[in-house]
């Protein structure tokens, strides 16, 4: 009996041994997941006074920038530097050269950036700026005494200035216009133009644009981080001023005439272009016509076709004259403008003089 248990006892540590040392050789293989070599390890902006070192959240796929409001700057320059063997792509997949440095980018541009690696995985990170704002109150208004509440009367293109403690240069500012009778917000009635520093204050120098709309509004103007509100303001809309013609053309017939909004050495804006109906030129004797041009033609309307019209430019073409040269010397050669009723501009609108000659030959 003895001899059965030791039998069994020493098949059941044999058994046991065979398990330890299957266990013991056996290796479990585990795959090792790499990761995407893809991103952008450094962004660094190297035109300010001081170094801007961009904050790269790696999860957000963000970048931020924190920018003290005195730097003043209106293009950042950046140095980056990314994974070994990744490089930078455009929208449509192709590699940026980067032999010039990165692009500048202007502060206010919505910028991404498109990170290829070697694997060919992309990621895609989002700039993003903000200002440290003065410790001081903004204040500005459209007058140097800084307390005027009376409302700003401006046409559409018109220019004005803004005073007030912007303790930078930077021409980093958004204005708000809200439509006192609707409610709607607009943000794209101004561009600025600079901003210079005095020994009282700084002076911002803004024009309209040609597409504001005419209207009463309320405007807040923010500055770097800093808000403040500023009297309200009333656009209008300037009907432009004479296009002259003072050099030679030649034309065909069917070709473009194209006017551009003049200021004629005003001060103010040059004025829009609102909805013409209709245009035509009138040629007024004694100017110098060709043989074929009809006399019974001098002082008539000659309809024009308007081809393209908007409020920064409008395009007619040349009507059916005879070939030959036109020569005016004194307000001989004039185009009128029809503009429609409810645009308060008129009928009959002198709107371009030709005071030299043009020239129409046969259409190639």
């Amino acid at each position: 009996m003895k001899h059965i248990i030791h039998a069994v006892r020493l098949s059941l540590f044999s058994m046991l041994g065979l398990i330890f040392l299957s266990s013991c050789t056996k290796t479990e293989q585990v795959d090792f997941e790499k990761e995407p070599q893809n991103k952008m390890i450094e962004y660094k902006i190297i035109n300010s006074q001081q170094q801007l070192m961009g904050a790269i959240d790696q999860d957000q796929n963000t970048i931020n920038i924190y920018i003290p409001y005195y730097l003043g700057v209106d293009y950042l320059v950046p140095q980056i530097k990314m994974d070994k063997g990744a490089i930078l792509i455009d929208e449509k997949g192709e590699e940026i050269n980067l032999d010039g440095g990165v692009e500048p980018v202007r502060v206010g541009d919505a910028v991404s950036y498109r990170v290829k690696g070697e694997d060919n995985a992309v990621r895609t990170y989002t700039l993003s700026l903000h200002f440290l704002p003065f410790n001081q109150e903004l204040t500005a208004s459209y007058t140097t005494a800084m307390t005027d509440t009376k409302t700003e009367r401006k046409a559409a293109t018109d220019p004005f200035k803004v005073y007030g403690n912007f303790a930078s240069t930077s021409t980093f500012a958004h204005f708000t216009f809200t439509d006192k009778a609707t409610g709607k917000k607009y943000k794209d009635f101004t561009k600025v133009i600079s901003v210079a520093p005095s020994e009282a204050y700084y002076t911002m120098s803004v024009d309209i644009v040609p597409e504001a709309i005419a209207g009463n509004y309320e405007v807040e103007l923010e500055h770097q981080g800093r808000t403040v509100k500023l009297p309200d303001m009333e656009i209008y809309y300037g009907m432009p001023f004479p296009s002259f013609f003072d050099n030679p053309k030649t034309y065909a017939v069917g070709d473009s005439i194209t006017f551009i909004p003049s200021s004629f050495g005003s001060t103010s804006g040059q004025g829009v272009y609102l909805e013409i109906e209709r245009a035509y030129m009138v040629i007024l004797e004694p100017a110098k016509v060709p043989t074929g041009f009809p006399l019974s033609s001098f002082g008539k309307e000659i309809e024009l076709k308007v081809a393209s019209q908007n409020r920064r430019e409008v395009k007619l073409l040349m009507p059916d004259l005879p070939n030959g040269t036109y020569q005016s010397t004194s307000n001989q050669i004039l185009i009128y403008f029809d503009y429609a009723p409810n645009t308060g501009y008129g009928k009959g609108i002198r709107t371009g003089v030709f005071n030299t000659s043009f020239e129409i030959t046969p259409k190639k």
